[in-house]
């Protein structure tokens, strides 16, 4: 049902709950621990999964959905690439394999359910406001 909201263009923005949590934190009893895990890492790779490898959308679609789609929904004025515009870049390899491994997150959580999945498309680079903030290592 999600699939085919994202072919009618239902769903025209795309988006993780990204919510990580201590080890410590997500170590407690089910009701006490925080609601929650890492997101940010494997979007991409799992969006590709679901929305490209699958044919429900197409990369140019999909891109909007999760930059300047979101962006324009909530006012913010980002999203662009038009000179003057502050560089918030994403720089993807949308073929790159590889192994998903939380251990390498540069987040505070390792609760991952997708430890150890292959995957395709890595995002490469970040740049916010024109300097690199994140570099793919390996």
């Amino acid at each position: 049902a999600l699939r085919q909201a994202v072919a009618d263009g239902v769903i025209d923005a795309l988006a993780t709950d990204h919510a990580p949590h201590l080890q410590s934190e997500k170590e407690l009893e089910f009701l006490s621990a925080p609601c929650g895990m890492v997101g940010i890492e494997c979007a991409l790779p799992l969006y590709r999964k679901a929305l490209i490898d699958t044919g429900v959308c197409d990369w140019p679609t999909m891109l909007a959905m999760l930059t300047w789609r979101p962006a324009e929904i909530i006012k913010a004025q980002k999203g662009s690439l038009a000179v003057g515009d502050r560089a918030d870049v994403v720089i993807i390899d949308p073929d790159a394999q590889w192994s998903i491994d939380a251990n390498k997150f540069h987040s505070k959580s390792r609760n991952c359910p997708y430890q150890g999945w292959v995957v395709r498309g890595k995002v490469l680079y970040t740049l916010v406001a024109g300097e690199v903030r994140f570099e793919a290592k390996g």
